[in-house]
């Protein structure tokens, strides 16, 4: 009992101090399987010069963007709304469009045409709340948003908001491309970093790391992205330069940066979400740009090694699923990283357990093209039974999933000649609730004497992965592969 009482008054004394310092008031947005904190100040809604009041849940401010309850919003300028639970999708239509959304997936149906949105619509405390810009322009309105004011006007296209000439400030929420800084673009008198020590410092607005006074070739980087960590190794004793300590930070990609000098000198950065580092020297500094995957690589594929550390999964005898997967997986990432063309991630590349569902938060933040989970089957007391299947998750909205299940599937069968058992719909947590297209295989029978023995075969692994690599290839040939440019 003392327990509890200690705990809502910790609780009430939060919630006071957060008034305290002048914020609204606080609320838990729960979103995506987790729940957060929600205290930023609120927005107010123009429709014409008139103030639109929201009911079931006020405009909220995700990652910069402005995200609005889809039927109150949208059914006041104009259109109509059906919400479809069993697809999870929205269908937004007027006399003249036709726009259809699916809860976290960026790409949206606009008038016969898949596009792409910075924002997906999302589920907020059971709410379908939808990235307001993105939708609106859509539908024929012009937006502008006034950052400091939190003020945000919709307009018929005829119409300008009041004080039009004040700038949209750098937390403007946009469904345009934002500009990033390419190799030497750094400009001072906009991006003014932060000093940490005298010879690093970080720019905060392009979440880019600089290090004075070495050269590009003293640094090797590991980029550790499923800890959401890149690693600077300066490849020797660099304490005279760089003073240890940590760094911390609440805003933007890069969230904390570690220098220690315990073997030889590296620096961690820690990042919100699952980054790529990009480094290039300027004004005899090395820059490393944390970026997100998509903003540099075309073709992104993540490799999902199923079960791992201590969830063996299917085993016979001493022969266990989780190293067969991996050996699998290794096989095909190498051969995908032969191609320079694609960039090719793994949820896991070592003995560790994994939990479904941090696996599908690595392939979202990642946001590839194809989502590839690996895994072998069995059957007790049915040694007859073999063969290769490949799964989906069923859309009516997006074939894509069924499409590549299908080449994959085509390809091993012809490969090995062995039994083939299909293309199956059904709802594997890694393929249900993966954004991207995405496939679970099952390689065959560890039960069945033949499969066991093809897939424990010297060139199994290989011809394996060569297999899948040509249906990649045969998928991004076809027209279903949508190009985020």
């Amino acid at each position: 009992m003392k327990y509890k009482i200690n705990r809502c008054i910790l609780f009430t004394f939060l919630v006071f101090m957060l008034c305290q310092l002048g914020q609204a008031e606080p609320m838990t947005i729960h979103y995506d399987n987790k729940i957060e904190w929600y205290t930023l100040d609120p927005i107010t809604l123009y429709v014409n010069g008139e103030v639109l009041e929201t009911q079931v849940m006020p405009p909220i401010q995700l990652e910069n963007y402005v995200l609005v309850p889809a039927r109150e919003v949208f059914t006041y300028l104009g259109a109509q709304i059906e919400w479809r639970p069993e697809e999870k999708s929205v269908y937004i239509y007027d006399e003249t469009n036709l726009i259809i959304l699916n809860i976290n997936n960026k790409e949206v149906w606009v008038n016969e045409t898949i596009k792409l949105m910075d924002m997906p619509a999302k589920l907020i405390n059971d709410k379908v709340m939808i990235p307001l810009r993105f939708i609106s322009e859509a539908l024929g309105f012009k937006v502008e948003w006034f950052g400091d004011e939190r003020n945000v006007f919709i307009n018929s296209v005829s119409i300008e908001p009041p004080n039009n000439e004040v700038p949209p400030t750098n937390g403007e929420e946009s469904n345009t491309e934002v500009s990033r800084p390419e190799d030497g673009d750094y400009n001072e008198e906009v991006n003014i970093p932060v000093e940490l020590t005298e010879n690093i410092h970080i720019d905060t607005l392009n979440n880019t790391l600089i290090l004075d006074e070495i050269l590009i070739d003293q640094i090797k980087i590991n980029d550790l992205y499923t800890e959401r960590k890149i690693v600077i190794d300066l490849q020797g004793d660099f304490s005279s330069l760089f003073n240890e300590g940590i760094w911390t930070n609440s805003l933007g990609l890069i969230t904390g940066i570690e220098v220690s000098h315990t073997e030889g000198t590296k620096i961690s950065i820690t990042t919100s979400t699952i980054c790529t580092p990009v480094t290039y020297m300027e004004n005899n500094s090395v820059y490393i740009r944390c970026a997100k995957p998509r903003e540099v690589f075309d073709k992104i594929i993540v490799l999902d090694p199923g079960h791992g550390g201590e969830k063996p999964g299917t085993c016979y005898e001493d022969i266990q699923e989780k190293d067969m997967t991996l050996t699998y997986g290794k096989a095909l990432f190498d051969l995908l990283e032969q191609d320079e063309s694609i960039k090719v991630y793994m949820t896991r590349q070592e003995d560790v357990h994994i939990d479904l569902m941090d696996r599908v938060y690595i392939s979202n933040e990642i946001e590839p093209d194809l989502f590839i989970s690996i895994h072998i089957n069995s059957v007790e007391n049915i040694p007859a039974a073999k063969g290769v299947e490949t799964w989906y998750t069923p859309s009516n909205l997006d074939q894509r999933n069924k499409l590549f299940a299908e080449i994959v599937q085509r390809g091993l069968v012809n490969t090995f000649g062995m039994n083939n058992r299909g293309v199956k719909p059904n709802e594997f947590v890694v393929i249900k609730y993966t954004d991207a297209p995405a496939i679970l295989i099952e390689s065959g029978f560890l039960t069945n004497s033949e499969d066991r023995a093809l897939m424990l075969s010297d060139t199994y692994a290989q011809q394996y992965a060569t297999s899948i690599y040509m249906s990649i290839l045969e998928y991004y040939s076809s027209d279903y592969h949508i190009d985020s440019e």
